[in-house]
């Protein structure tokens, strides 16, 4: 992936990891077009945020080089009883990045699936932001910066994670089509 000059749509891009992604690609000197949601609309939100990939596609296709960054979960690989909802979106966008990055493939743009384990974010509350439990969210950013600088979304890399007396979570993964 182009780390500079690109035109990034990156979804879930209203707070968290989506947010943090979106302000270290603009620090890069990229043109960012964030899909945003509202709090307590993931749902809707998630259709939004499709239909903003389909909007922003005639633009993205006009560029020399493109990306969309779809952030999904390790939820949408090892679902939780506890979040069935959110397990399900996640797994539909995984679905959708999948589906999107075949239909693509002959085209400049690169679509990026980002699967964050358990992150300190406001996501699940101020406890998650603080959990020791969660890896902290500017020791992902910066992991999935140097997988995608090395252009190695076509495997199964993992970001580290940071491990307390539980495990929590399931194992980031980047996935895409790396470009030469």
């Amino acid at each position: 992936m182009n780390m500079t000059g690109n035109t990034i749509l990156i979804t879930g891009a209203g707070s968290g990891i989506g947010l943090a992604l979106a302000e270290e690609f603009v620090a890069l000197d990229n043109e960012v077009i964030v899909a945003a949601r509202s709090r307590g609309k993931r749902d809707a939100a998630e259709r939004r945020g499709l239909k903003t990939i389909v909007a922003v596609m005639p633009h993205l296709l006009k560029q020399r080089s493109a990306a969309i960054l779809i952030v999904s979960s390790g939820l949408a690989f090892v679902p939780s009883a506890f979040v069935p909802s959110y397990s399900a979106t996640k797994a539909a966008l995984h679905s959708y990045a999948q589906s999107l990055r075949f239909q693509l493939r002959q085209t400049s743009i690169q679509v990026i699936e980002i699967a964050p384990p358990y992150v300190q974010t406001e996501l699940g509350g101020r406890s998650q932001a603080t959990d020791p439990n969660a890896m902290p969210l500017r020791d992902f950013i910066s992991e999935v910066i140097q997988i995608l600088i090395r252009g190695d979304t076509d495997s199964e890399e993992r970001p580290s994670r940071r491990r307390g007396p539980r495990e929590t979570g399931a194992p980031a993964s980047v996935r895409g089509r790396a470009r030469a």
